[in-house]
Formats: structure tokens, sequence, C-alpha cells
């Protein structure tokens, strides 16, 4: 038994709640949102609930049509780039086949066809890696050595002011000592 079913079997629903939120966050596991947008659902979060009940794959004319429709109505007019957006960066960044079906069958019932494409590319390029554009290194390697060279002239000044007050010092030393 998971933590957050042992939590809601003993009747702790708010620390229920806690634990399916901190895992929501961390993976995309569409039994934990679905067990969250129910929780949530019978907590009267209607809105919050049918975005998790449609991500965990909970069908739109189902039990919970009503919190599903509150969250679709709501996010009507946003593109599908905006409407993934609403869900959890780790859902909004699943590959596309892995989403579930009454969520995709909305999605190819209200989207241009060509926005989902273009989706499916995006989300089937490779997550959790450190990636650089060409552009954003170039940034970055500008960026270090201009500091490089703001370090660099600074040294100079300080190099520069004791060289030249040994100087001023043996002069005067030389002169009026």
């Amino acid at each position: 038994m998971k933590n957050w079913e042992y939590e809601l079997k003993n009747d702790n629903i708010w620390r229920a709640k806690e634990i399916l939120q901190g895992h929501i966050r961390q993976a995309y596991r569409p039994d934990e949102y679905l067990a969250y947008g129910k929780l949530l659902f019978e907590l009267k979060d209607y809105y919050e609930a049918g975005k998790y009940l449609l991500a965990g794959g909970a069908q739109i004319n189902g039990k919970y049509h009503e919190a599903i429709e509150i969250f679709l109505k709501r996010n009507h007019s946003v593109t599908l780039s905006g409407f993934m957006s609403r869900f959890t960066h780790k859902f909004s960044k699943a590959p596309y086949k892995t989403l579930p079906c009454p969520l995709i069958e909305y999605i190819e019932n209200r989207f241009d066809p060509q926005e989902i494409e273009r989706y499916k590319i995006e989300s089937n390029k490779p997550t959790g890696s450190f990636e650089l554009s060409s552009q954003t290194l170039s940034d970055t390697i500008k960026e270090r050595l201009e500091v490089a060279a703001w370090i660099a002239l600074a040294l100079f000044g300080i190099a520069s002011m004791i060289v030249g007050a040994y100087t001023i010092l043996h002069w005067v030393s030389t002169h009026f000592g």
C-alpha cells in the first residue's frame, strides 16, 4: 500500500493530498494523477480536480464530467501549448503517445492538426538532459569572456597602483631621504 493510500484509508485526507502533490511534481504516473483528481473532487475543488482527472485518464463524459468540463471551459480559448502548460511540468513534457486516450481524443477534436503535429514533435524530444542551443552556448561563452576581461582589467589596475606606489615611494626616498 502506498503512503497516500494508507493516509486515505485512515481518513487523513489532507495528508494524502500533500503526499500526492509531492508525487505528481516528480513524475507523470496516471494512477496518482487520477487519485489526486478524485481527492480534489471530494474536496470540491472542481477546477483542479478536472485537470488531474483528465490527466489521469478519466472519461470526459463519465462520473467526473462536471469537474472536467469546468477545467475545459476555462481553458477553451488557449493554444495547445498553452493548454498543456496548465498541467504539471512533468505531464506537459510527457510524449504525446503516452497521454491518456480521453485527453488525446479531446486534443484531436479541439486543436488544429498542424499544432498537434508540432506538439508531438516537441513532446518527443528527450528531456531531463542538459541541452544548450548554439545561440545559448555562444552567449554563455561571450558572458564568461566579458567577465574575464573585467577581472583582467581590475587586476591590471591594482598592479598599476602597486607599481605606481612603489615607484613614488622609491623616488621620494631617494630624493628626500
